[in-house]
């Protein structure tokens, strides 16, 4: 089936859900360095009139798949470009490895007091609240919760490539980020910090070796399973999956899995 992705029918979609956006996380610019502000999803994407709408324009039949942690619905059995296309349909987009790994230490930072956290309608968020979220994203407890990120690999005639901050042109997927997978990307899969993974990481949000040129703290080991992407396999995608005994964030997964439990969080970049 061909699908034609219009601007109307984006706008028509996203304005269903606006309301909601008033509880989205800010993660302002001058602490992600990233030189804008983004609004991010407290929870994974669930079900409703918009998303069903917008599932139907990509001849889908979504529904809420999953409980998270905090006992929270949310729509799963989804690929990952099925994933990707449906959060620009309902006018956002989805994390990029940097932006997620800026997102959990925001959540760290705001539990321990060392940074005030608010939403976007500027509710300071509480202290408790943080912690929730930070355990529900990220901390290995049941049930099995996980979703896909903003990241594909490909390896062609002029190297190792991480493609993301995706948009859709003529009904498919086209990054606006394609560069060359750091060099100095840790390739080793290892337990890792979240304060590891913040203070080492390097500007595509991956890791770093312990002799870096952006940082001369080591990856210290830590509760986190880090799986970086691999050369000898093309087009394998990112996704963060976490159960009762693990905590994963991974760069080699296959983009065709499509189970219950592993959904999608919707971001905004704010002007």
């Amino acid at each position: 089936m061909t699908v034609d992705y219009n601007l109307s029918q984006i706008k028509q979609v996203s304005e269903l859900d606006k309301k909601e956006k008033g509880k989205w996380i800010v993660m302002p610019r001058d602490f992600s360095n990233l030189g804008y502000d983004l609004a991010i999803s407290p929870g994974r994407l669930a079900y409703s009139p918009a998303v069903e709408k917008a599932g139907k324009t990509l001849d889908l039949n979504l529904k809420n798949t999953a409980k998270d942690s905090l006992n929270r619905y949310f729509v799963g059995r989804i690929k990952w470009n099925q994933a990707m296309k449906l959060n620009l349909l309902m006018g956002n987009r989805s994390l990029m490895p940097i932006e997620a790994v800026n997102f959990w230490y925001l959540l760290n930072e705001g539990e321990k007091e060392n940074i005030a956290v608010h939403t976007n309608d500027g509710k300071k968020l509480k202290i408790e609240d943080l912690k929730k979220i930070r355990n529900d994203v990220i901390k290995s407890k049941s049930p099995a919760r996980g979703e896909w990120l903003d990241a594909n690999f490909e390896k062609n005639e002029n190297g190792f490539y991480l493609n993301s901050n995706h948009i859709l042109q003529n009904n498919e997927l086209v990054p606006k980020y394609s560069k060359e997978v750091m060099k100095n990307t840790l390739r080793k899969g290892k337990g890792i910090s979240i304060e590891s993974l913040f203070e080492t990481k390097n500007t595509q949000g991956f890791p770093t070796r312990k002799n870096n040129l952006f940082s001369r703290k080591k990856t210290k080991k830590g509760n986190i399973n880090y799986f970086p992407p691999v050369e000898d396999h093309n087009d394998l995608v990112g996704r963060i999956y976490t159960g009762n005994d693990w905590s994963d964030i991974g760069f080699r997964w296959n983009p065709f899995v499509s189970i219950p439990d592993l959904g999608i969080r919707p971001v905004e970049q704010l002007k």
